[in-house]
């Protein structure tokens, strides 16, 4: 009988899938029930920030009636054809006669409380509905709270680049090169980290305006201190390594070798870092503007608002109850997504 041949691969065992330590790392982040929390609390409040920024009240829009109002009081826009626009409150439209008792008249009054924009002569109404109260200019307190955490946000975030800008090429270089320049570096490192940061910081305020861009640059450029530490100490150790080596020996630049062989093997501990930068700036930040140097009115910050609250706390408790909340709670989803991406991206520390 003529024999079968025997096909070698029918009878070899599958080959297992490999994985990567960025699915790795993603694997434990999900098993991290406090990081996810934090990171869908921080997603949440910035996507409120953003709706009522882009669909909400201008922040900046004043009505001197309803000022240091309750939550959920009712403002009444008008827009008379000579002028943009007033503000009134609906008990000033009944005493002047505006709804009269027939029943049409008192029809569009109810549709004017539902929110519909009605017409009354050669003047139009629209309700503006404040859901947590107004400031003492009569200012929606969550259209400035959703602009001022805009605002927060946007000064840790870009501040934080700054600081990762510095700081990475920095510390890249302190490493890579060592001896007698990263010494020297470092010695620059440690009498910088001996100025009072925030002394510092109001000193440029102080001295070149408080202009929202200074503002970004001036946190920046004492936050970059840590970051170059970290990443001289990680390029320090990277850099004896085998594929570092090899690339030497292939002959490619020190430029090529720091930012595309030995950069991108330590991103885990700088994401980490950023993470955690970015609620420490925005404190920096909220303290700046508690001080009255951070942003100017109109334009408000968390820290900004937590300061006009503190004024009235006594009375008009909202005001600084609301922006107070919505800070933490960014502090609070970031440090717990920081912590949680430490544990994922260290295999060191995992429980896996």
């Amino acid at each position: 009988m003529r024999g079968h041949a025997i096909n070698p691969s029918s009878t070899a065992e599958p080959l297992e899938k490999g994985s990567s330590l960025w699915h790795d790392a993603w694997l434990r982040l999900r098993k991290n029930h406090l990081a996810l929390f934090g990171a869908a609390t921080f997603a949440a409040l910035v996507l409120i920030c953003i709706g009522g920024w882009l669909f909400g009240q201008p922040y900046y829009d004043q009505n001197n009636y309803v000022g240091n109002a309750e939550p959920g009081t009712i403002g009444i826009r008008v827009v008379p054809d000579d002028r943009p626009y007033d503000f009134a409150t609906i008990e000033m439209l009944d005493d002047e006669g505006i709804f009269t008792a027939a029943p049409e008249s008192q029809a569009l009054r109810a549709a004017l409380l539902k929110g519909k924009t009605i017409r009354v002569g050669d003047k139009q109404y629209s309700r503006n509905l404040h859901i947590l109260g107004t400031d003492k200019h009569g200012r929606d307190l969550f259209a400035r709270l959703c602009w001022g955490g805009l605002i927060s946000l946007g000064v840790g975030l870009a501040a934080t680049a700054v600081a990762l800008i510095i700081g990475v090429s920095y510390g890249a270089v302190a490493g890579f090169f060592g001896g007698k320049l990263d010494a020297f570096m470092m010695r620059v490192v440690d009498i910088m980290y001996s100025l009072p940061f925030t002394i510092f910081v109001i000193l440029l305020m102080v001295l070149f305006g408080r202009h929202l861009v200074l503002l970004f640059a001036a946190i920046g450029a004492v936050e970059w201190l840590t970051m170059a530490r970290i990443v001289r100490s990680q390029v320090m150790a990277v850099k004896h390594m085998e594929f570092i080596e090899a690339a030497q020996s292939l002959g490619f630049g020190r430029r090529r070798i720091i930012f595309r062989h030995i950069l991108p093997n330590i991103l885990g501990p700088i994401i980490v870092y950023i993470t955690l930068t970015i609620p420490s700036v925005m404190l920096l930040e909220a303290f700046l503007g508690y001080l009255g140097l951070g942003v100017q009115p109109p334009i408000s910050s968390l820290g900004v608002l937590i300061k006009d609250g503190s004024e009235v706390m006594e009375e008009y408790t909202w005001q600084l109850t609301c922006p107070a909340a919505v800070f933490s709670l960014m502090i609070f989803s970031l440090n717990f997504l920081g912590d949680g991406l430490r544990d994922a991206l260290d295999v060191k520390t995992s429980k896996d």
